[in-house]
């Protein structure tokens, strides 16, 4: 895992197409801006790791 330390308006690239820049920092939270093309999912872990849990549960998602 690379770990690097950003300011506010500071940006990465990832690739040619992918651009995070970060946006705020309050309170221990951070908040990142994503510009990837449409085809690139961009997904929250611990959303897709919540839906997981769930359907390995049994329940449904609706």
């Amino acid at each position: 895992m690379l770990v690097l330390d950003r300011r506010v308006g500071e940006r990465l690239l990832i690739g040619e197409e992918i651009e995070l820049e970060v946006i705020d920092l309050k309170r221990g939270r951070i908040r990142l801006g994503i510009e990837a093309p449409e085809a690139v999912a961009i997904h929250r872990a611990e959303v897709i790791e919540q839906r997981n849990a769930k359907e390995s549960s049994g329940e449904s998602q609706e």
